[in-house]
This record gives C-alpha cells, sequence and structure tokens, in this order.
C-alpha cells in the first residue's frame, strides 16, 4: 500500500510512504512533483495500482494476480463471507506456477535429466534444442512428460484419437428403477442402477426416492422396511439438533456469538436465493422458513463447517425436489458430505479443482491455455463458480436437478464435473480467442453463458473425452491419470 501525500513536505514536494499489510512501514520518500507520474507508471509494469474508494490519499497495490482474483470475484455475483475469505487468501501464483508450458517443459526435462544420468546426454539435448528452436507453439504445450519401462524421462506428443460419438438415453422409469431391487426393496444391482442413471437420468416422480440413495441417506443393502426404521432415527435425531437452537433464549444466544453469525448470514441468503421460482413463491408452506431451519439445524450438526454463501444453492434443489423437511435436510448432509471441501476457509481444494481442468485442458487444447496464459486468465478464475457450486446459476432448476443426478453416480469417474467444465470451456475457446478477450471479457462471456448450455450435448462430449483420454491413458503425465481415475484401475 502507498500513501501519497502532497504540500507536508519543505518545497511542496510530494511524500510517499508504503505500508505493509502486517501494519508496518518505510520511511517516507520525497518527489518533486513532476517526478511522481513517472515513479507511478515504473510501478505499473510490475503491479496494479487501485486508488482507495475509502481514503482519498490512499493507493492499494496489488500483484496482478490478486488484481485478477479481484475482479474475478466482482463478476461472479457471489458477495458476503465466502468471497470475503477468497480475497483474504489470494490464489497468487499458486495457478499459474508453471508460467509459459514451453519453459514448464523445458525445466522439466532438465530436472529429470539431472536425476536420472542413465539417460544419453547426446538425446537429452537434442530433445531440448528441438524445443527451443520449434515455432509451433501448440506442439510445444502439447509436449508432455512420461516415462518409458526404464524411468527414462521422455517427450511424447500427444495426439487425440477420433472422438467416440455418444447418445443420452431415455430417463430411468419407475419400472426400471424397480428391476434393480429384490422382492424385500434391496437395490441389489447398484452398478448396473448407476450405469443407467448416468445415460438417462430419472424421471421426475423417482427423484424423491433415488436421490436418498444416491446422497447416502437411505442405504442401497437395506430392506424396505430397513430404511424406513433408519430414517424414523434420523427423523428423531433431526429435531433433537433442532430443538437445541430453537430452545434458545435471546440471553444465551447473545453468548454465542458464531452460531448468531452463522444465523444472521443464512437469513440473508434465504431470502434471496431462487425468489422467482414458483415453489418459493407459494406462502401456504412457507418454504423459505424452512429452509432458514434446515441450514440452522446444519450449523449444529456440524458446527465447524458452519454455514458459508452458496451452501443455500444447493439446498433450494434438494428442498424442491423433497418436500418435506427431515428428507431434505439429511440429503442435505449427505451432498455436504460430496461438496463441504468447496467451503475450506483455506479454499485449497478449489484451487486445486481449477488447477487441474487447467491440466486436462492443456491435454485436448493446448493453443487455448497459451492464450489464457497469456491474457492474464491462466488462473482459470473465471470458472470459479463453475465448481463452487456445480453450475447450479447456469442452468434452469429441470437441468441442474438432471445434472446433478448425473454426477452423484461418480461414472465414469468421481472427477465428472471437471469433464464437464472442460467441454464446455472448450466449446468456448475459439470465440474467446477470436475476439481477442483478456480476463475481464472473458469473465463477462463465461457468465453469460447461463442458461444457454446445451446440457445434453456438454454430457455426451464429456463422456466423448473421457474415453478419449482412457485409450491414451498409458501416454498420459501421472497427474491426468489421477484426476480422471486411471491409476485406481
Amino acid at each position: 500500500m502507498i500513501e501519497p501525500k502532497k504540500g507536508v513536505s519543505p518545497n511542496n514536494n510530494t511524500t510517499i510512504q508504503f505500508i505493509c499489510k502486517d501494519g508496518s512501514s518505510t520511511d517516507k520518500f520525497y518527489f518533486y512533483p513532476l517526478d511522481t507520474p513517472t515513479f507511478t507508471l515504473n510501478m505499473q509494469q510490475h503491479c496494479t495500482i487501485q486508488r482507495s474508494a475509502k481514503e482519498r490519499n490512499l493507493v492499494i497495490v496489488m500483484g496482478k494476480e490478486e488484481a485478477a482474483l479481484q475482479e474475478s470475484v466482482k463478476l461472479l455475483n457471489l458477495n458476503g463471507d465466502f468471497m470475503s475469505r477468497m480475497i483474504q487468501n489470494p490464489y497468487a501464483t499458486s495457478l499459474t506456477a508453471l508460467g509459459k508450458v514451453k519453459n514448464f517443459v523445458e525445466n522439466q526435462l532438465i530436472n529429470g535429466l539431472l536425476d536420472n544420468d542413465a539417460v544419453s546426454a547426446e538425446e537429452s539435448m537434442r530433445q531440448i534444442e528441438s524445443l527451443r528452436v520449434s515455432e509451433d507453439a501448440e506442439s510445444v504445450v502439447n509436449s508432455l512428460r512420461s516415462h518409458d519401462d526404464q524411468g527414462f524421462e521422455l517427450i511424447t506428443h500427444i495426439e487425440l484419437p477420433k472422438k467416440i460419438e455418444f447418445y443420452r438415453e431415455r430417463p430411468i422409469t419407475k419400472d426400471i428403477w424397480n428391476s434393480f431391487k429384490d422382492p424385500e426393496g434391496r437395490i441389489i444391482k447398484v452398478n448396473n442402477a448407476l450405469q443407467a442413471i448416468f445415460r438417462g437420468g430419472l424421471e421426475p416422480e423417482l427423484r424423491k426416492e433415488v436421490w436418498k440413495y444416491l446422497l447416502k441417506y437411505n442405504k442401497w443393502h437395506f430392506t424396505t422396511n430397513e430404511n424406513k426404521t433408519h430414517r424414523k432415527k434420523l427423523e428423531d435425531e433431526y429435531y433433537k439438533m433442532k430443538m437445541i437452537w430453537m430452545s434458545m433464549s435471546d440471553d444465551i444466544m447473545s453468548r454465542f456469538s458464531i452460531f448468531t453469525e452463522h444465523r444472521n448470514l443464512i437469513e440473508k441468503d434465504v431470502i434471496r436465493t431462487d425468489r422467482s421460482h414458483p415453489f418459493f413463491q407459494n406462502g401456504k408452506h412457507n418454504y423459505l422458513q424452512l429452509m432458514t431451519d434446515i441450514l440452522t439445524t446444519s450449523v449444529i450438526y456440524n458446527f465447524d463447517l458452519g454455514y458459508v454463501q452458496g451452501m443455500s444453492d444447493y439446498l433450494a434443489v434438494l428442498l424442491v425436489t423433497m418436500e418435506d423437511e427431515v428428507d431434505t435436510f439429511w440429503c442435505f448432509v449427505g451432498l455436504m458430505e460430496r461438496v463441504h471441501k468447496n467451503f475450506d476457509m483455506d479454499q485449497i481444494f478449489i484451487r486445486n479443482k481449477l488447477t487441474q481442468l487447467r491440466d486436462l485442458l492443456m491435454i485436448i487444447n493446448p493453443k487455448f491455455v497459451r492464450y489464457l496464459e497469456s491474457h492474464e486468465s491462466g488462473h482459470m478464475f473465471f470458472c470459479f463458480r463453475w465448481v463452487l457450486v456445480e453450475f447450479k446459476r447456469e442452468f434452469s432448476f429441470n437441468e441442474i436437478m438432471r445434472l446433478w443426478e448425473v454426477l452423484w453416480t461418480d461414472v465414469p469417474c468421481e472427477n465428472f464435473l471437471l469433464l464437464f467444465s472442460l467441454a464446455v470451456l472448450d466449446r468456448q475457446a475459439n470465440i474467446i480467442m477470436n475476439n481477442n478477450f483478456g480476463l475481464t471479457e472473458t469473465l463477462k462471456h463465461i457468465n453469460n453463458l447461463s442458461m444457454t448450455i446445451n446440457l445434453d450435448e456438454m454430457l455426451t462430449e464429456a463422456e466423448s473425452l473421457y474415453h478419449q483420454l482412457a485409450i491414451l491413458q498409458d501416454k498420459l503425465p501421472t497427474n491426468i491419470r489421477d484426476i480422471l481415475g486411471f491409476n485406481n484401475e
């Protein structure tokens, strides 16, 4: 931070003092009036400078990555507690530590050679030289690391095989669902059921039952009666937790400041979550109050996680489907088990997911990765919302139900959300590059995709990408195989 002041030094010169984030400060620097603009211009070559909206003489100095994050946050339409956490933990250089992909390949190759003296020096130098003189940037970016049987470091050019065409099937009907059960109601063909849900989704009237299995509220191996008994036990547990906070007097509540903060944030978020949906406009059942009660009870259930903005987006879809307080709560618990790391304070999980998305994109469209890196967008911040609430704000309610039930199957891999994101992003690559979009334009373009994405097309495209990469799995870098679960097979 810098603080310029005029008229307080001899000869009416300008003084500038640097104030660090920890509160410490430097000595004052004195500038002749005409020298200040030159100093400022030189600083702008290395960082981003922005005048404070609160203090006229205060100027904020940020690294370019932190400035990019600030811009991303403004355009994500996600306000409040969650985004303030992100600002306090800026992404900085963690996602762009690879820098130019050409340099990455060269450096990794050199390190590999230093670690393995069995590699022919002549061959190694030839490989490095071929990288240095290559005029085809795409082939450089697409040169990835692999190892031969002796563990030698090699450079391999990966060419994707011909795309395999897939088609969406019809949603599962009640008769098909019942065919997966035994006479007592156990789901005895779990894998068949998951594959069928992945391929076609569910008829809407089945969601109230099947989602309970997908979100681990019902147990696949329980009979119908055993699941009813299990539900009764969880119902009693829910109301005991709810009674804890409902029985608190105002005096007691005043001494639970953190809980009160969660409660206040919940109340603010609930009244602005999906209010345009007819379900929440029905005053007869007061579903907004139900959302508040469920989210507040979830804070009691998992106080370490608490409540973070974005959770209400998930809950709204569950409540519309279940239409029952207890069932919605326990399905929400199951869903949070899947996505709770999205809301961790340190944000390491989402950072890793964005890194993984960038790495996957490097495989299928290296030219686009190079473009993003050169336009201050290699950090992939513009995909942040996709990961945080799993495309909730990009699709209608009916479509997001279809997408989520596909994701919950974990077919063909647990990271199918990244493949889906990859398919959507790759479809936009030429538009972004042909229009020479920078960070701001890319963010706006990605946000404007909301309600325009063809869900079925992107699901089949994502499935096709998975199988293209599966064919090449022996040639893929270890991190890509890990992302797609190939190392677990």
